[in-house]
């Protein structure tokens, strides 16, 4: 932790927020469409040359995608994930705004955005032997 904090989080760190950090934005996660994009080409694919029949395969669910987003949009149906993901974007926004208005420190800053972005946990179901154990 020391070590993080002594060379990106102080002021008087090697590389402090100014370098590596911008403030929350509406933008795309990466600053290359392309480069999203075959991200998730790639990872459609066990190994460098795959068979042709599993590419075209693959680029048809590809547009069968873009055009189901489309016309959703088009008739303007918003995922349920879209508008979680907006109150998250919101509440990063506002917790920014309340680091630059000095409400919060650096690193009370850091800690909340760590909290608040942790991946969501799926609830644990019982499987039918703990069902069966716990009626006994």
């Amino acid at each position: 932790m020391e070590y993080l904090l002594t060379n990106y989080v102080r002021d008087d760190a090697k590389f402090p927020p100014s370098v590596w950090a911008a403030p929350p934005s509406d933008g795309p996660r990466t600053t290359n469409s392309v480069e999203s994009f075959n991200s998730h080409y790639n990872a459609e694919f066990y190994h460098a040359s795959p068979h042709i029949h599993l590419v075209i395969e693959t680029l048809e669910a590809i547009q069968t995608d873009t055009d189901l987003i489309i016309n959703s949009i088009r008739r303007g149906r918003i995922n349920p994930r879209a508008n979680e993901n907006a109150h998250r974007r919101q509440l990063l926004k506002d917790m920014y705004d309340q680091y630059r208005c000095g409400d919060h420190d650096r690193l009370g800053y850091l800690q909340l955005v760590g909290y608040h972005c942790q991946p969501i946990q799926k609830k644990k179901t019982k499987t039918s032997s703990e069902s069966t154990q716990t009626n006994v």
